[in-house]
């Protein structure tokens, strides 16, 4: 399966956000708590992305969550919702492609770095900046096997 596609970039997710604010300290006091309220909110973690369900964030620090709530004129919007350590930023999307091209952008963005071996072929080294700066630029490479949802039925290939 191939992305519909090209994968975000940082101004272009930027141009979707349509909230920020920090943690509600009467609901909240941890990022396991934070889970917990933005579940009660509707919103689903993602434990795992690209083909072989890699980490998606850093848990309980940096939680990617997922919506569709339906507007007030019946249209479903795709939302994406970033927690780092209480502080939260959601992204509004019309299509799943695009919800699922900046997902993809901050899976790659928190993973570069984070020494999986499977992050060798986007050819980046241990320079993280200089991967994270052409991923924010739209000028990093990045793999089919690292974009889209976990698919089960793809998690099985070898690498």
């Amino acid at each position: 399966m191939t992305n519909s596609r090209a994968i975000m970039t940082s101004a272009e997710l930027k141009a979707h956000e349509v909230e920020c604010h920090g943690r509600d300290y009467i609901r909240s006091d941890d990022g396991y708590s934070d889970m917990d309220v933005a579940a009660e909110d509707g919103w689903h973690a993602v434990a795992g992305w690209g083909r072989d369900g890699y980490d998606l964030g850093d848990w309980p620090y940096v939680v990617i969550s997922t919506r569709c709530p339906v507007t007030s004129d019946g249209r479903g919007q795709y939302q994406v919702r970033q927690t780092i350590e209480g502080d939260t930023t959601v992204y509004s999307f019309d299509t799943n492609a695009d919800q699922s091209a900046a997902i993809d952008y901050l899976f790659v963005w928190y993973g570069i770095g984070r020494g999986y071996d499977e992050w060798a072929v986007l050819g980046v080294g241990p320079d993280a900046q200089q991967a994270r700066a052409g991923l924010d630029a739209g000028t990093l490479r990045v793999p089919e096997e690292l974009r889209g949802p976990y698919r089960m039925q793809a998690a099985s290939h070898p690498r």
